[in-house]
């Protein structure tokens, strides 16, 4: 079942499915890379202020030999001998454990950016009751960190046998050598030894990061039926946006058609198009469509406008640019100016023509 699963599982995860999983503590990372950057950096901390650190421990060794001998050892004397001694080593070891803490911090958001994650710190119920997890102990990933930690001691061992070896030949010599000679050649050899171990961890770790970095976009592959459903959870079923579409389209042409008997003139292509304009200079930069239509659509503008006496006129070049070009609700472009200001000012005429003979008759 799980190799099927696997099978199945070919689509990428899903933006939504990665920040939720992000959410809940789970990112490819590698505890190697932390390792290396925090050894390698504490590396080059003793390099470079090797001298430092000792002149202090040599300060603080004096110190103590000569000036605490001389001390009358009391309870309450020994308290603040204590406290100062550990007061001293403190400030000597502060800064480097917040360089090494800081670096290490720094290694992981390199990983995996910034991330604070509440749900990780809750207690799992296969961390209280491990027989739960009891599949899990020979999985493809533990096998892996077995070999890798196997190949780690292996590979440290070679390297620091070899490293070794080379510098045996200088050994005998030694017997010659002050102290100081000699701890300084014993510190060299450790700091080049430690060196090439580092180098070797660099690609441990560079390797390391890689594989849990493919595993673990292997693990948030998702079915194409869990991608189907997640969109389905996230835009809506296609039925229920169907359906409201329709009755928004609905509510649309409504509210359309209830503003044609408010339009100035409606201009036909005369029977395929149909566009509604309405026009007030005070407050309306330029003619705007109120509604537009095509076949049955238009037959049904060109009856309400009979209906309530709207004048139509017919021009089928003006009609199909003004349908293609304006939507219902928008101002025509300054390219129809022209055009539709002659059919305004022909049905405005038209208007007061109208009015004038109706004043006649009743007079």
């Amino acid at each position: 079942m799980a190799e099927e699963d696997k099978e199945a599982r070919t689509e990428r995860a899903t933006p939504k499915r990665r920040r939720e999983t992000r959410e809940k503590g789970s990112v490819a990372q590698s505890p190697e890379v932390s390792s290396v950057v925090v050894l390698f950096l504490g590396l080059m901390i003793v390099w470079f202020a090797g001298s430092f650190i000792s002149g202090r421990l040599r300060d603080l060794m004096r110190m103590t030999f000569q000036t605490y001998t001389s001390v009358e050892i009391t309870p309450s004397s020994a308290q603040q001998l204590l406290i100062d001694t550990v007061g001293r080593v403190a400030v000597m070891i502060a800064p480097i454990m917040l360089v090494l803490v800081l670096a290490s911090f720094a290694a992981s958001v390199m990983q995996f950016g910034f991330l604070w994650s509440p749900q990780a710190l809750k207690p799992k119920l296969s961390q209280i009751k491990p027989q739960l997890s009891r599949l899990n102990l020979v999985s493809k990933d533990k096998l892996v960190d077995l070999a890798v930690a196997v190949s780690k001691i292996s590979l440290i061992s070679l390297v620091a046998y070899l490293s070794l070896k080379a510098y045996v030949p200088q050994l005998l010599p030694l017997m010659d050598k002050t102290v100081s000679q000699i701890a300084d050649f014993t510190v060299g050899i450790s700091l080049r030894i430690t060196l090439r171990i580092i180098v070797l961890l660099i690609v441990l770790a560079f390797l390391d990061y890689v594989w849990k970095r493919h595993r673990y976009e292997e693990k948030m592959r998702m079915t194409k039926q869990q991608v189907k459903d997640e969109r389905k959870n996230v835009e809506g079923d296609p039925l229920i946006k169907g359906h409201i579409r329709g009755m928004q389209l609905k509510v649309s042409m409504q509210r359309m058609m209830q503003d044609v008997p408010k339009a100035d003139v409606v201009i036909t292509n005369p029977t395929h198009y149909a566009i509604a304009l309405r026009y007030e200079p005070e407050t309306m930069p330029a003619p705007k469509v109120i509604a537009k239509g095509a076949r049955l659509l238009a037959e049904r503008i060109i009856e309400l406008a009979k209906m309530h006496h709207v004048p139509i006129v017919q021009n089928q070049p003006l009609a199909q640019a003004l349908y293609k070009a304006v939507e219902v609700g928008g101002f025509i472009p300054i390219a129809f100016y022209h055009a539709v200001a002659e059919v305004l000012a022909y049905v405005f005429a038209l208007g007061r023509a109208r009015q004038r003979a109706s004043a006649g008759a009743s007079t």
